[in-house]
């Protein structure tokens, strides 16, 4: 059986445009998913002006399988992220549907809403990856700054990991979500010059989840030297200078995405996200909105049912 399916790519002008994807039947691994959900993930403002397939944050239902898919059926509720395997397709998960490799894709649980399945596969994965992978243990106390479409998953993770968990944001509007979302104590790191950060103990791990420059010669002093300070940005001398470990979020291992959404169904963890339609309107508006800064703090994208 032949397939059909439209995708959003991005445009070098203007906004991002529909096409029609058709290809031959399936093959090996390969499995078709209906498109019920996407997430926006900040990358997507990078790829609006590309000429590219759009979306790397998918949840729909497998509708069509390949000769040599094994542990997937039509029907299943399935998540996919950016690690899809080899299909053949310029395709991402702003679309109505997709070919994906079916040892890339996670079924979801029974418990969990398929729309608070799709953020998890990149933004909520960046931190789970950090936290499961580098020794945390649950009398660690764990910092989390910038509170925002990461940062408030790892929040949530690290509360549920049995740790003390500390928000330290510059936005003291933040603190109420943060304490609602598990963080036992908000730190605001928009203090006069010279001013130091208060802690209720030293940091043994301290998770920057902000793709801004943070002030590192606030943050030294309260970190135990040879702990973690895991980042997304360029280390800085003052880390190497207390002998402090830096990791980074790139890659994990494979099955850490299907550990992750078991984690979240076992412990009733959601994101907190804004729904727009799965339109090409609807991702104007969510890119538009992730863009200004104004979103709090994931974005879904809704198709129609």
């Amino acid at each position: 059986m032949s397939l059909s399916f439209k995708t959003w790519t991005g445009t070098l002008s203007g906004p991002v445009v529909a096409k029609t994807v058709t290809g031959p039947a399936l093959t090996g691994h390969q499995v078709f998913v209906k498109t019920t959900h996407s997430g926006v993930c900040g990358t997507g403002v990078h790829c609006h002006h590309e000429e590219i397939g759009m979306g790397h944050e998918g949840a729909g239902v497998i509708t069509q399988v390949g000769p040599e898919v094994t542990n997937h059926k039509v029907g299943d509720r399935v998540a996919w992220g950016w690690r899809y395997g080899q299909t053949g397709f310029d395709q991402g998960s702003f679309s109505t549907g997709g070919v994906w490799d079916f040892r890339f894709v996670y079924r979801i649980p029974d418990e969990m809403k398929s729309e608070d399945a799709a953020p998890l596969l990149c933004g909520g994965w960046t931190v789970w990856n950090d936290l499961i992978g580098y020794d945390l243990k649950p009398t660690d106390h764990v910092g989390i700054v910038g509170i925002g479409g990461l940062g408030h998953f790892a929040i949530q993770f690290a509360n549920k990991m049995e740790c003390e968990v500390t928000a330290f944001s510059a936005t003291e509007s933040k603190k109420a979500d943060s304490l609602t979302l598990g963080a036992h104590h908000f730190v605001n790191t928009n203090l006069p010059v010279g001013e130091r950060l208060k802690v209720a103990r030293q940091l043994d791990k301290l998770l920057v989840c902000t793709n801004v420059h943070i002030p590192w010669e606030l943050f030294t002093p309260i970190l135990i030297p040879s702990d973690m300070a895991s980042k997304l940005s360029v280390p800085h001398m003052p880390f190497f200078m207390k002998s402090i470990n830096n990791v980074y979020s790139t890659n994990g291992q494979h099955d850490a995405y299907d550990k992750l959404l078991v984690f979240m169904a076992l412990h009733n963890i959601k994101p907190v996200s804004e729904k727009f339609p799965l339109t090409g309107e609807g991702i104007e508006d969510a890119l538009d909105k992730l863009e200004k800064g104004t979103m709090r703090y994931r974005r879904v994208l809704l198709a129609k049912a």
